[in-house]
């Protein structure tokens, strides 16, 4: 309530680079003091001037294959953090993407311009369990693209501490060794010499994954972070037949099966791979796992019929147990 005294004193022009193509550019400089960086001084980080580069994760100024090694290990044991430097696919995940995108720009360096986001969401690839094997407690995953050949993947699998991956395809074809960590869940397989999964169009065995000990009586291929193409793009990978259900397990007590047709119309019938001496229970449980259907079978050696002409259109499960052993496969009903 009442003037308010002020003094405006000129200390003269603001100094600076006057340069606008400069990634240091004052745009009130109106001296110039004679510092300007061009603009290809700008780092990955927005740094003017500074030194980081995009996939150099040891801080030596270059990609090179060292780097990849680091973020396989970084993503193994998660000590690798997330920044725009080392996030070359920009989709504010570190995977096994940035690293085959880093192993593509060590090897040629005309592939170092980043970030590379380009996808390819038109090959599909397929994922699942093959085989369990309880008594020597290894488990095989099955890989079909038919489509596409595989460059390097990320998986993660729930329910069981890992002692050992070893590579199911043939060393000629694909010689690299599936990285993981003792007692952890994640594996990674990355091709930097040029060697790629052939493309399969049947489900064909690739990892066989050794546990020493079950996490869950669940065990699932929980989630394929990425699965690579030649081009070092991720494809759209579909889980089928990914889990089973464990409270005891022996594998010899019971029958794997299979489903046809799937999907189904009108009736789907159950086929048993070997044949078993007692008694097991077939249940088809419905999307909300409530059981809509229940049956105990005596018979293995012949395939079951199950009429599904009432049954709404949608996905269920069905499973057989026997034992507190359970084998669960998905099945679509579409009438």
């Amino acid at each position: 309530p009442g003037e308010i005294g002020f003094e405006l004193s000129f200390l003269g022009e603001v100094v600076g680079c006057t340069d606008p193509s400069a990634c240091n550019y004052n745009p009130l400089a109106t001296i110039s003091d004679g510092i300007c960086y061009g603009v290809e001084t700008i780092d990955c980080a927005g740094n003017c001037n500074g030194n980081a580069i995009s996939g150099d994760l040891n801080a030596d100024q270059n990609v090179q294959l060292a780097d990849v090694e680091l973020y396989i290990y970084g993503i193994l044991d998660q000590s690798v953090a997330n920044s725009v430097c080392l996030d070359l696919s920009n989709d504010d995940t570190i995977s096994v993407w940035d690293a085959a995108l880093a192993a593509n720009c060590a090897l040629n360096p005309t592939a170092c311009v980043f970030p590379n986001e380009i996808t390819n969401l038109n090959e599909t690839v397929e994922i699942g369990f093959s085989s369990i094997n309880s008594l020597e407690q290894y488990l095989d995953i099955y890989i079909k693209n038919p489509q596409t050949q595989i460059s390097a993947f990320e998986l993660n699998i729930a329910g069981i501490s890992i002692a050992q991956v070893e590579s199911l395809v043939d060393l000629t074809q694909f010689p690299n060794n599936p990285r993981f960590v003792v007692g952890g869940s994640k594996i990674i397989a990355l091709s930097i010499n040029d060697s790629l999964i052939a493309t399969n169009s049947s489900n064909t065995p690739f990892l066989r994954v050794h546990f020493d000990s079950m996490t869950s009586n669940y065990i699932c291929v929980e989630n394929v972070v990425h699965c690579l193409n030649q081009n070092f793009s991720p494809t759209k990978v579909n889980l089928i037949d990914a889990c089973a259900n464990f409270v005891g397990i022996d594998e010899n007590l019971l029958a794997n099966f299979s489903i046809y047709p799937n999907p189904s119309a009108d009736f789907f019938s159950i086929v048993f791979q070997n044949s078993i001496s007692e008694d097991f229970q077939l249940n088809i449980s419905d999307a909300l796992g409530r059981i809509v259907y229940k049956i105990k079978i005596s018979d293995s050696s012949q395939p079951f019929t199950v009429d599904t002409s009432l049954f709404e259109n949608g996905l269920y499960q069905v499973s057989i147990s026997q034992n507190n052993f359970v084998k669960t496969k998905r099945l679509i009903i579409a009438h």
